[in-house]
């Protein structure tokens, strides 16, 4: 690309407004928080997933949104993260709003000041369903395949000694 080119491309980050449109519209949810694990931030993505707005959301404890069995796990890993700066992958299960039972994939991360102070960390929810449906699948199929093949070679052995003794 020249660099004539370059110049006419408009600055998506120019302002803090056409980035918070960006992290708005979002195809995953964006969920963000400050040191104490309060919600600062929650897009639309978000708002569908948990089916919850982000009027209703912000500022509540980031636990509120991570079912009761797996509250206590995901929020030892944000804590982690605002403490070390290192990212970490959680998953667990979710209900969506219509109740059908979903796995959710979290990437948590550190937020950084403009000098490298940890003021927060974002959740990036992605659904895993699908993927954890089709890996069951492969995985029955491979069963059934190895039973398949286990009961070939029974049959063949038995096969075996009925003519030895035919």
């Amino acid at each position: 690309m020249s660099t004539a080119t370059t110049q006419q491309l408009p600055d998506v980050h120019a302002s803090a407004a056409s980035f918070r449109h960006l992290c708005e519209n979002l195809g995953v949810a964006l969920v963000t928080t400050d040191v104490h694990m309060h919600i600062a931030f929650w897009n639309a993505a978000a708002s569908r997933a948990f089916g919850a707005a982000s009027e209703r959301m912000l500022g509540t404890h980031v636990g509120s949104m991570i079912p009761w069995e797996r509250r206590h796990a995901a929020e030892d890993q944000i804590r982690s993260v605002i403490e070390t700066g290192a990212t970490v992958e959680f998953e667990f299960e979710h209900r969506d709003a219509k109740g059908e039972r979903r796995e959710l994939a979290l990437t948590i991360a550190p937020i950084l000041s403009d000098t490298d102070e940890r003021v927060g960390a974002s959740l990036c929810l992605r659904d895993i369903t699908r993927r954890i449906a089709l890996q069951k699948q492969l995985t029955d199929s491979e069963k059934l395949a190895s039973l398949g093949r286990m009961a070939g070679a029974v049959a063949h052995h038995f096969n075996n000694v009925l003519g030895g003794v035919i």
